[in-house]
């Protein structure tokens, strides 16, 4: 498997730590950012996939991630518990919880592999969402 680049979005770095452990030892190559100013540091690179693990700041994130680099790479979103989304999904490719950190490196994985969007994970968490 090549090392492929995630930019990984995360407002909590409790939540994150889990998650971020995995990824490494799956083998990913990792940049962070914790801030919108810190999504601005990582114009002009390319990432394979964006993990975001924020739902209620996901749209920001992702329009951010537009006004810098034009169309993101694809976009994995992840949930904690019963975290509910918006009335309005932000367009993503998966959603996955974080309790299941093999579900998260599946989703991570397909998406980096993947052109055409991810199949979505987990339903039932976002009822009636279509990936984009």
């Amino acid at each position: 498997m090549p090392p492929y680049k995630v930019l990984f979005l995360c407002d909590d770095c409790v939540a994150s730590a889990p998650v971020l452990e995995a990824l490494r030892i799956g083998g990913f190559r990792l940049r962070i950012a914790h801030s919108f100013h810190q999504v601005s540091a990582h114009r002009g690179e390319r990432a394979d996939v964006v993990v975001i693990l924020s739902p209620h700041h996901a749209n920001a994130w992702i329009a951010r991630l537009k006004l810098l680099a034009g169309a993101p790479a694809p976009v994995v979103l992840l949930c904690s518990g019963r975290e509910p989304l918006t009335s309005m999904p932000p367009p993503v490719d998966a959603v996955c919880h974080i309790e299941s950190l093999k579900s998260v490196l599946s989703a991570v994985l397909l998406a980096a592999v993947s052109a055409a969007p991810v199949q979505m994970l987990y339903a039932p968490l976002v009822a009636g969402y279509q990936p984009i």
